[in-house]
């Protein structure tokens, strides 16, 4: 009996040991869950799967004071080995989740632009080609700074990219929570506002435009600065591409820098 219960003592200090190794595993690299907890969609699982395990750890060591104090038997051990092989159960499924958060974090930071932080190009055209192909309704606006290179040229590279950072986030911060917003390229951005109307995105983009053109008229007077905007609106119903909505944004937005910048203009296929 007393072999019995020695391996049984052993069965359960050794699940608590995988269990608490396991739990150290995650809690030493710190700067990983920083990066659930800020970065990542899927936190919540993650918490509500930490304490679960938190729970299953404090029943196991339950058991184990009250498994002493009660008495050793051996017909426990059935018992002592669910349980043990449940420890590692728990352990080989935390192995498969952080594996999956890593492969999710990995896929989502290559969409994202490192300056702005805003989405990158790859990823804003896999929105507006989803958005095209979806026969809701959509607007499509595209921003392109207005003599930006004078910025680059004047006050140097380093200013440029503080101005990128600060017209990025005007944008984002001037559009609802569902809207979607990227940076296409040097000096140009895109946002994709679903569900939404021709109204609503002419007035959203006009009050971006006033803010970037109020921003540069105060830090940089010297500049003519502002941002010309295009826009396509695709009414429910309609199925088109990415390159045909793509196209008739930057065709308005081109119309804009033709008709004296700083303006928001609509495609009219008319």
């Amino acid at each position: 009996m007393a072999y019995l219960e020695l391996i049984q003592l052993l069965l359960l200090i050794g699940s608590v040991g995988v269990m608490c190794g396991a739990i150290a595993l995650f809690l030493m690299n710190k700067e990983r869950i920083q990066n659930y907890v800020d970065g990542f969609d899927g936190t919540k699982l993650f918490w509500c799967y930490f304490v679960l395990l938190f729970f299953f750890l404090c029943g196991y060591m339950g058991y184990l004071v009250h498994w002493i104090a009660m008495g050793m038997k051996g017909t426990d051990l059935l018992i002592t080995c669910v349980l043990f092989f449940g420890a590692w159960f728990v352990v080989l499924t935390m192995i498969f989740i952080r594996k999956l958060f890593d492969s999710i974090l990995f896929e989502k930071k290559n969409q994202i632009d490192a300056l702005t932080g805003l989405l990158n190009k790859g990823a804003s055209r896999e929105a507006i080609e989803e958005a095209a192909r979806s026969s809701k309704s959509c607007v499509l606006a595209i921003f392109d700074l207005d003599n930006f290179k004078q910025i680059n040229d004047k006050l140097g590279h380093m200013e440029g990219d503080m101005v990128i950072v600060k017209i990025a986030d005007l944008i984002h911060t001037s559009v609802r929570e569902g809207d979607i917003v990227g940076r296409f390229g040097g000096d140009e951005f895109v946002v994709l506002m679903p569900k939404a109307s021709l109204k609503y995105g002419v007035s959203t983009s006009e009050n971006i435009r006033d803010k970037i053109y109020s921003y540069f008229q105060k830090t940089y007077p010297e500049i003519s600065g502002g941002v010309s905007i295009g826009i396509f609106a695709k009414k429910d119903g309609m199925v088109t591409t990415y390159d045909h909505m793509f196209t008739c944004a930057d065709r308005a937005m081109y119309d804009s820098k033709q008709d004296g910048k700083n303006k928001v203009r609509v495609w009219n296929a008319e």
